[in-house]
């Protein structure tokens, strides 16, 4: 399945915007099913699972999860995720941990960055000619929206990831998704922050998550799409969305290569 044994059923397209939210502000109705019309297949089909999972006697024995977003590019392919993600895997495999990272279901030994700004929380990870076919997402292709133009206050966006939040079964390691329609809080040249409130919140993915959760932890390094009804450009990954929030920290790509 496209997230592995566990893959839940995708719901039709009219059941992705929260009920309660469409009655209480019809005059967004029209707005949230644009959003939903051009930006779900893309955030649903180019966001991954991405954990970090220690190995003994071959098996996977815990793990830490995270999300990433698959991007291709003419000539490569990799997945872009937040970098502390990356960090930590090396932490544990620098400590003599067996650890594999595991993108989708494509286990990657030993890692490659394309790129990275540590200070930005990005990473780009090669995705291997080989060993691809447990990679099940399908990929965004920038084209010349690369890199993409920086998000301003007020601009709306679509956050998508696999939060620990939505795990179905305890000794399930991958994620039902999350698909939140934002609006941009503040902005910077290396961030910009997005505010969850309850009152305004548009859920457009598959799996309602409970009234007033503020723990996302999960979801870092999940994409982050520009709502401008057209291209909707991928504009941002996930660097911070843990417990501290209603405020989620957004590392932009306005400056990457």
């Amino acid at each position: 399945g496209r997230y592995g044994p566990y893959a839940l059923t995708p719901a039709r397209a009219d059941e992705r915007a929260t009920p309660d939210y469409m009655s209480t502000h019809p005059e967004n109705e029209q707005q949230v099913q644009a959003a939903i019309t051009s930006l779900q297949l893309r955030a649903w089909s180019c966001a991954l699972t991405v954990r970090v999972a220690r190995i003994t006697d071959k098996r996977e024995t815990s793990w830490q999860t995270a999300s990433g977003v698959l991007i291709e590019f003419p000539h490569r392919a990799i997945i872009g995720t937040a970098w502390h993600v990356l960090q930590g895997f090396r932490e544990l495999r620098e400590s003599g941990e067996t650890v594999a990272l595991i993108c989708d279901n494509m286990p990657l030994m030993s890692p490659r960055t394309a790129f990275r700004d540590e200070d930005a929380d990005i990473a780009f990870i090669e995705v291997p000619h080989k060993g691809r076919s447990g990679l099940h997402a399908v990929p965004y292709r920038p084209g010349r929206m690369w890199p993409p133009a920086a998000v301003k206050v007020e601009d709306t966006v679509l956050v998508c990831g696999f939060p620990k939040i939505l795990r179905y079964d305890g000794d399930e390691i991958l994620h039902g998704d999350l698909n939140l329609l934002l609006d941009v809080a503040s902005a910077s040249d290396a961030h910009f922050m997005l505010q969850v409130e309850w009152g305004r919140l548009v859920q457009a993915g598959r799996v309602k998550l409970p009234p007033n959760q503020i723990n996302f932890g999960g979801a870092s390094g999940g994409p982050v799409f520009l709502y401008d009804g057209g291209c909707n450009p991928l504009v941002g990954l996930v660097s911070e969305a843990g417990d501290t929030l209603p405020l989620w920290r957004i590392a932009s790509l306005a400056h990457v290569p």
